[in-house]
């Protein structure tokens, strides 16, 4: 079974700069039992979501009578798709769920590929418009130019991806 965006909102709240994964209270429709349903949220609701596996201490979350690591949850709420390949944490800590410590294994291994054949002097720059990395605050700022003068200021993001992403929401978003 295929677990959604949809489904994963329904049932948790995620904190992209904390990492935190609450559980939402259940519903009736979630769970039917008066009982049941009330013992769920008194043990659940609020708290955070996941336990760690034996085999190596991944979290997990269970979406829909299935279980999944957390950092696959937290992918498909922040890319509203399903990760393709592995996912792993930038500093090697399973528990740090913030958004900027989870990775495609193979996005960083093109990256860490492209920036060895650069000269050390040399800063990566993007390869997608829009897109610049600002030294001065050490992050991916990312815009829109509407004109020669007028331009729309997306952010900055820990990631050059994640500045792509808002770039990309942003122009699908205008209709661009």
């Amino acid at each position: 079974m295929k677990i959604t965006k949809a489904d994963i909102e329904a049932v948790v709240t995620y904190n992209p700069e904390t990492g935190a994964l609450i559980w939402k209270e259940r519903t009736a429709k979630q769970i039917s039992g008066d009982h049941l349903r009330k013992e769920w949220n008194r043990q659940n609701a609020g708290k955070r979501a996941g336990s760690a596996e034996f085999d190596g201490g991944n979290i997990r979350v269970t979406v829909k009578g299935s279980s999944l690591q957390a950092r696959r949850v937290i992918w498909i709420l922040m890319t509203d798709e399903s990760p393709k390949g592995r996912l792993v944490h930038k500093d090697g800590n399973k528990s740090n769920l913030a958004w900027a410590n989870i990775v495609s294994e193979r996005e960083e291994k093109a990256k860490a590929k492209a920036l060895a054949k650069l000269p050390a002097s040399r800063e990566p720059k993007p390869v997608y418009p829009g897109v610049v990395y600002d030294h001065y605050i050490g992050k991916w700022r990312s815009f829109i130019n509407l004109s020669k003068f007028v331009m729309i200021n997306l952010g900055s993001f820990a990631t050059d991806s994640e500045a792509i992403k808002a770039r990309a929401d942003k122009m699908e978003s205008m209709g661009a």
